[in-house]
């Protein structure tokens, strides 16, 4: 169980009250992210996940062999290491996407809360990398420069 601050926003396409969650400031390195095609909630500590380490390493060195110049590292990271990571529910995690709406599936949510922020308990999936984990270094860095390609 995690401790997590809530926070309920309208929908302006339907209506439809949503919670966005988010956690504490000072969670360095704990990172909420999507899955279920934007609608839910996944946990990663990605300070003590082995395998975003590893990841970080393998692209790092495939930008470097590959020579790209003015590539940002992290940004790169964000946008490919979803497939590291195993399904949840059948879907891919989200870690640069943006919360849908449950009922209608926009991303445009009022600005002002329709409800006041609350503090809350929820267990929330983790996320693994038993698929990504069995691959060689050899297969990972082929794998890590072919979604590089198509960044």
């Amino acid at each position: 169980m995690k401790k997590i601050r809530r926070e309920i926003v309208k929908c302006i396409t339907c209506e439809t009250r949503n919670a966005f969650l988010y956690l504490d400031d000072f969670a360095y390195g704990e990172r909420l992210v999507l899955y279920s095609y934007g609608k839910k909630y996944a946990y990663i500590n990605m300070l003590e996940d082995e395998a975003y380490t590893e990841f970080v390493d393998l692209t790092k060195n495939v930008i470097e062999s590959e020579k790209l110049v003015n590539t940002d590292l992290y940004n790169i990271v964000d946008s490919i290491f979803n497939r590291a990571c195993d399904e949840i529910d059948g879907t891919q995690v989200i870690f640069n996407g943006k919360r849908k709406c449950d009922l209608c599936g926009e991303h445009s949510f009022e600005k002002v809360l329709a409800e006041p922020e609350s503090i809350i308990e929820v267990d929330l999936p983790e996320i693994t990398h038993e698929k990504w984990m069995k691959y060689s270094n050899e297969e990972k860095e082929a794998k890590i420069r072919e979604l590089i390609k198509k960044y």
